[in-house]
């Protein structure tokens, strides 16, 4: 993936979670709770779990990433999709991003306030997982405060995640157990 995709379509982002969740690929559900929207990738993993979604290839990171990196090295991922808050300039809240986190450039931002430079926590993980691709799902933010209502723009397109993720799993599991 050369270039974020913004707003993929309904089929595009099915395609590329199935095509990662049937390699060993693992989701970091990430953000901060008591933000409003930055809470987006927490309610991703918050949702998936209502609906009786259980999956080790999900892992929720309050907070940031650095706060599961124990849980994400033991699972030995061949690659990690980030699940977070965004923000990028013109670009309305609710809007759903697609990146290798590599080709991130100005002006998108992950919106939580990691403890640790992602770029630094990546290079830590390529030397403790067989990891080498890295991707961020973001959602754009409209509401940063303290808080813990999602806007509703941002509600909407983390339904719109949990139901793609929810077929995803289910199908990267058939295609698995058919290989």
């Amino acid at each position: 993936m050369s270039e974020p995709i913004i707003r993929p379509s309904s089929e595009e982002l099915l395609k590329f979670l199935v095509e990662k969740l049937s390699n060993k690929y693992i989701i970091a559900c990430v953000g901060s709770p008591l933000r409003s929207d930055d809470r987006a990738g927490l309610e991703v993993c918050d949702q998936l779990a209502k609906k009786g979604v259980r999956d080790s290839r999900l892992i929720e990171c309050e907070y940031g990433l650095e706060t599961c990196l124990d849980r994400i090295i033991g699972s030995k991922p061949r690659g990690i999709i980030m699940i977070d808050a965004g923000y990028a300039e013109g670009v309305p809240p609710g809007t759903i991003i697609l990146s290798s986190i590599r080709n991130i450039k100005e002006p998108f931002a992950l919106a939580t306030t990691h403890n640790v430079p992602i770029r630094l926590l990546l290079k830590l993980l390529e030397k403790e997982t067989p990891a080498k691709d890295f991707y961020v799902v973001a959602i754009i933010a409209e509401k940063l405060d303290i808080g813990m209502e999602l806007s509703d723009s941002v509600k909407k397109a983390v339904m719109e995640l949990v139901t793609a993720i929810q077929i995803a799993l289910d199908k990267s599991m058939s295609r698995r157990i058919n290989d």
